[in-house]
């Protein structure tokens, strides 16, 4: 485990040098998937995705504060434009999926979800779906996230000009210890209460409203820089342990449905964040954060290091993950008769 965290730590800091954009995370997940197969030994931290979760939320709360609340909301119309894209994009590329593999409608589907990757796998097994093709499919996604994101933001920032866009403020509130206990505190029994009620992402979102609670009732407050950088390091960490020959082997016999992830999720950056930006004169950078389907801290993590709108972006993902969960629920059943007219 420790040797694990080291190899990633050496691959984060590598790519970081060398001005990679996205290196901490692109580095470590590189380095960790070699290590993963070359030796076998890498292991994942225990618990780090909970560790992930409650300092991403932490972070991301510390972003929303009473000003930011006065543009949250009048982001419902990109909600409901995001979510429409993403509904109808996962059934019609479920449905083509469907008719080039062997796969049933409902591992198609629940494979090109938005979700996260843990419900996504736990739901499509309720509907009797090749839950282990559904975990390999949304790990790729994962990896694909990384490698792909960081160089089309990046090149995308590098063109964007001077956009009307609502961004990040400079700030001058400096980082007090008794904020991150106080803060901390309030993401852990949010994030309790929110695991009572089996709320999906609930460590995620009870760190998020109490960091944002503190922020807009109490005062404002910033994280460490550093904790920001650490978080990359473990997530990318996280996702090279997935990397393995078991699964580089099981890859090779699932190439058809790894394209049309793959076409997927260039969909969603290009296309969908190119219609938000039409519609609504969104930032660019922001608009393929919303538009980008991967797990909510990854990609939060990524808009805190590559510069996007990190409360619209906190706000519309989490959304998303919420939505898709009780959306992919009630259309799977509708997707299997359909299925079953098809064939």
């Amino acid at each position: 485990m420790i040797l694990t965290l080291m190899v990633g730590a050496l691959g984060g800091y590598i790519l970081y040098r060398l001005k990679v954009p996205g290196g901490l995370s692109m580095g470590a997940l590189i380095a960790v998937g070699v290590f993963s197969l070359l030796t076998g030994w890498a292991r994942s931290i225990p618990n780090i995705k909970v560790i992930m979760q409650v300092s991403s939320g932490m972070i991301i709360g510390s972003r929303i504060t009473k000003a930011t609340v006065k543009h949250l909301r009048n982001i419902w119309k990109i909600y409901l434009v995001t979510m429409a894209l993403f509904i109808l994009q996962t059934i019609l590329m479920a449905f083509l999926m469907y008719a080039c593999t062997d796969y049933d409608i409902i591992t198609c589907f629940f494979s090109l979800s938005p979700g996260g990757q843990t419900d996504m796998t736990i739901l499509s097994a309720d509907y009797g779906a090749q839950s282990a093709i559904v975990a390999m499919m949304h790990s790729f996604r994962m990896i694909l996230i990384y490698l792909i994101i960081p160089f089309v933001v990046r090149k995308v920032a590098e063109t964007d000009g001077d956009e009307a866009y609502i961004g990040q403020e400079k700030s001058d509130v400096k980082p007090k210890v008794t904020d991150w206990i106080f803060v901390l505190v309030f993401a852990l029994v949010l994030g309790y209460l929110f695991k009572l009620i089996d709320l999906s992402g609930a460590t995620m979102f009870g760190s998020i409203i109490g960091g944002a609670l503190y922020s807009i009732f109490i005062r404002e407050y910033r994280m460490p820089k550093i904790l920001s950088s650490v978080n990359m390091v473990l997530s990318g960490t996280y996702s090279g342990t997935l990397i393995t020959v078991s699964m580089l082997h099981a890859m090779t016999e699932l190439w058809i449905g790894l394209l049309f992830i793959t076409g997927f999720l260039l969909i969603c950056l290009v296309v969908d964040s190119l219609i938000l930006r039409k519609i609504f004169r969104i930032q660019r950078l922001t608009s393929m954060f919303i538009c980008s389907p991967g797990g909510l801290s990854e990609i939060c993590l990524l808009a805190e290091e590559l510069g996007g709108d990190i409360p619209t972006v906190a706000t519309l993902q989490t959304a998303r993950l919420l939505t898709v969960v009780f959306t992919i629920s009630s259309l799977a059943p509708v997707m299997q008769i359909i299925a079953s007219w098809i064939r």
